[in-house]
């Protein structure tokens, strides 16, 4: 793997780390630096919706549902795209929009239909 690779993985690691020790403010911090030096790098879809998965941790609902749009609308054909849904549609219930939320929900299954994401959408009983 080339160097600059290295140092790309190296630095999301990191800050995937942060997240899931329970430090999303942190995490936030350091994935925005990942993205200020690679932003259009392998990872740089991966970072954006962890930024959305830490404000949704910080219940900073409106925050986290724009930075889920942005995956959305920036990677439409990432998979990562796929979570970002399930979690807009997730985030949209909890700020009260229902109808928002299924209808992110339906966008999943339509999108990304043998996605883990949508596996979990139908489990959940969200959408059939």
């Amino acid at each position: 793997m080339p160097k600059a690779a290295q140092g790309e993985e190296t630095a999301y690691k990191a800050a995937l780390k942060l997240a899931m020790s329970g430090r999303p403010a942190e995490s936030i911090n350091l994935f925005r630096d990942f993205l200020q030096q690679y932003p259009d790098g392998r990872y740089a879809a991966n970072a954006e919706y962890w930024i959305g998965e830490c404000l949704y941790a910080q219940r900073n609902y409106q925050d986290a549902l724009a930075q889920f749009q942005l995956v959305n609308t920036r990677y439409a054909a990432h998979h990562k795209n796929a979570d970002a849904l399930l979690k807009a549609g997730m985030t949209l219930a909890k700020l009260g929009d229902k109808q928002g939320a299924v209808d992110k929900y339906r966008n999943l299954i339509t999108a990304f239909p043998n996605s883990e994401a949508a596996g979990r959408a139908r489990e959940m009983g969200l959408v059939r």
